[in-house]
């Protein structure tokens, strides 16, 4: 096995030289217009989607091209009978050809990336904070480069066509790539689709391998994992073809409705047809008249809304820190906040608002519970753990369970806005807008508690405190709306989406809370249910039937099984909703995935009794397809070695090729007519 390693790395070893020099100039360039200057995003350094386009293309392409140089030159002029017939079994071969390329590929990768990381983690490289964890989301796509490299292995080694499946190892490791690369996908997806893909590539490789691309000298296992290659190969592709047939037509615009406050006080009920502003009419139904110009200047005459961010920790069914998305800037660090020449973050880890200089990429300021001092001067006391960041106009507040504080990035002060009563829990908070032009000292500050709701400025000065409304269902705060001539406060309460289906919140009620700080006084407004908002259907959707399987049902079981066994909240979180909203999950997903099951079974059935392989394990072959749909009926298409079938001479019946008696009448297949250039024996004949 040691010579097969050296010899692999010695013919490879300058395809990998390349290929770490092509891969480390395309990042130089996804580097590079990191700093374009039309490029408002330049402050999340390596996750930035240009940096990040590199690493989920260009790794794949650098594996992908190692694993077809190793195997397709030693597939033409008969050098593959040389290689094979060593002294060696194929086993070995293939092991050592694989830990060459694997040993080849991951400095070839890796090296420049880390590089890259070193690069962004110096001083002044950018204006913005680095943390090393923000290296992950590239090495996933390094690691998805080896699922790149064993399918290029399996597709040089299948013998069949290519406009089959030949390509399907390939497909299914872009599958498993799509799970990594997804921005709203969390490391432990993304731990999950590596383990299962790269096992299951090995082995399906190994196994085509060992018996020189053919199928039934193949062992069971690799077998198995060629079906299941097969069948998540089929998966992506059917999902290939949805994507690109979206593609094709315009994203279709969204209708609903929703309310809102204007400027007057009114509540108001605003209806939008195909993403524009179509209707106002107050709670009772009764139109209001809206001119052109107010329809496209909305925010001339409207209440700017300010979002009342839950507190994660005082909700524990929501998902928690490090089970969102590993890819995205603001689960690293805040959004950042703008002001003369300055950048402003919050780094949770720290406990710090950090304030960098946007020419120099220099930490000037650092912010505690003191307030800010200069970079080099000694660190205030840091804010500690904190339940959630809400920023509205470049004026965060920083919530904790025991307090509240808000930043004020100009003057460079902190003030604690809040502190608990004997039993007090925060339950969300957010800043209120009169108008999206508003400054520091405009704005007003909502908090919720389990006990009260509480209104004060962004400096702490109280505006108002009540009573938080109980009801009987379970209500969520979602938008407050502030009118500062009159010093009144609205706060809106929809249907906690967590807790009820599509239909029950159709029929729930909306409810507005009035709160005149003026005159302490309190409102509370019960409004007509709203249609959940959707966008008008294209023709692409008659295309989602490729994409129903019972696996998908099966899965999300399994996942919250597994979960459960492991303590991860995140798998239990779909199963959870699905039970919870059990009618309209039926509906949607379970009754579409199993009629398409059903349908896939009955023709796989159809197949097995056509080509009269009907035996006793084909119920499991047919319980498999039911579970795959679509997808599961293609995988066995292409995995099954489905015999010749022709007529008996005899009787008449259809028999297989590849037996030697008519399971009809017993006959033999007739002998071949002779023609005088025979050369055998036929019968003991010399002829």
């Amino acid at each position: 096995m040691s010579g097969i390693f050296w010899k692999e790395v010695r013919e490879n070893f300058l395809w990998a030289v390349l290929g770490m020099i092509g891969f480390g100039i395309a990042l130089a360039y996804g580097w590079s217009t990191v700093f374009a200057p039309n490029n408002w995003q330049s402050y999340q350094s390596i996750l930035s989607p240009s940096f990040l386009m590199v690493t989920t293309f260009g790794a794949p392409i650098l594996g992908m091209a190692l694993g077809f140089l190793q195997i397709m030159p030693e597939r033409l002029r008969d050098r593959w009978a040389f290689l094979i017939h060593r002294p060696v079994t194929p086993n070995r071969i293939f092991w050592g050809k694989a830990a060459a390329g694997l040993t080849l590929y991951f400095p070839a990768a890796l090296i420049p990336f880390l590089l890259a990381g070193w690069h962004a983690s110096m001083p002044g490289a950018i204006a913005a904070p680095f943390d090393w964890a923000m290296i992950r989301p590239g090495l996933a796509d390094i690691f998805c480069g080896a699922l790149f490299y064993f399918g290029a292995l399996l597709t040089a080694l299948r013998e069949t066509k290519w406009f089959g499946s030949k390509a399907f190892g390939l497909l299914a490791a872009l599958g498993c790539s799509a799970v990594v690369s997804g921005a709203g996908n969390s490391l432990l997806q993304t731990r999950e689709a590596l383990l299962v893909g790269l096992p299951i590539l090995m082995v399906a490789a190994w196994g085509a391998f060992c018996a020189n691309g053919e199928f039934n000298p193949q062992p069971r296992l690799a077998k198995a994992a060629l079906a299941l290659v097969l069948f998540f190969g089929a998966a992506e592709l059917f999902g290939l073809v949805s994507t690109l047939a979206e593609m094709t037509v315009q994203r279709p615009p969204w209708n609903g409705q929703q309310y809102q406050v204007d400027l007057q006080g009114r509540i108001l009920r605003m209806q939008y047809k195909y993403g524009q502003l179509n209707s106002v009419s107050d709670v009772q139904g009764n139109p209001v008249p809206v001119s052109a110009e107010m329809k496209e200047r909305t925010e001339k005459w409207l209440a700017g809304p300010g979002l009342l961010q839950s507190l994660r920790d005082s909700f524990p069914e929501m998902p928690k820190k490090g089970h969102e998305s590993y890819r995205i800037f603001e689960n690293y660090f805040s959004d950042p906040g703008y002001t003369d020449g300055m950048l402003w973050f919050y780094a949770p880890k720290q406990g710090f608002s950090l304030g960098y200089h946007r020419q120099n990429r220099t930490l000037e300021w650092i912010g505690g519970v003191e307030g800010f001092v200069h970079s080099e001067r000694p660190k205030p006391q840091p804010f500690g753990p904190l339940g959630s960041v809400v920023s509205q106009n470049n004026n965060p507040l920083l919530l904790k369970k025991d307090t509240v504080y808000s930043l004020d990035w100009v003057e460079l002060q902190a003030y604690r806005l809040w502190t608990p009563q004997a039993g007090e829990t925060l339950l969300a908070a957010g800043v209120a807008l009169p108008s999206w032009e508003s400054d520091f000292n405009e704005m007003a500050c909502v908090l919720q508690t389990n006990q009260h709701i509480l209104g004060m400025t962004m400096k702490g000065d109280p505006l108002f405190e009540v009573a938080a409304p109980s009801f009987e269902k379970t209500y969520l705060s979602q938008y407050c709306f502030f009118i500062p001539k009159d010093n009144r406060f609205f706060i809106e309460y929809r249907p906690d989406g967590r807790k009820y289906s599509d239909d029950e919140r159709k029929k729930m009620p909306f409810y507005m809370q009035e709160i005149d700080a003026k005159n302490s006084t309190v409102t509370m407004t019960e409004m007509p249910p709203l249609p959940e908002w959707h966008a008008s259907r294209p023709w692409t959707k008659c295309l989602d039937f490729l994409n129903y399987r019972v696996w998908n049902d099966a899965n999300s079981v399994l996942s919250a099984w597994i979960g459960k066994a492991i303590g991860s909240e995140e798998m239990e979180d779909s199963f959870r909703w699905n039970r919870d909203h059990f009618h309209g999950y039926l509906r949607h997903n379970l009754i579409p995935d199993i009629i398409t099951g059903l349908l896939a079974a009955a023709i796989a059935a159809g197949l097995l009794w056509r080509r009269l392989v009907w035996e006793r394990g084909c119920w499991g072959l047919l319980a498999l397809v039911f579970l795959g749909g679509l997808a599961g009926l293609v995988a066995l298409w292409f995995w099954f070695d489905w015999p010749r079938v022709e007529a008996c001479p005899a009787c008449g019946k259809r028999r297989r090729t590849d037996l030697e008696a008519c399971p009809g009448c017993g006959a033999g297949w007739p002998e071949p007519v002779r023609d005088g250039t025979e050369i055998l024996t036929f019968g003991g004949e010399n002829v």
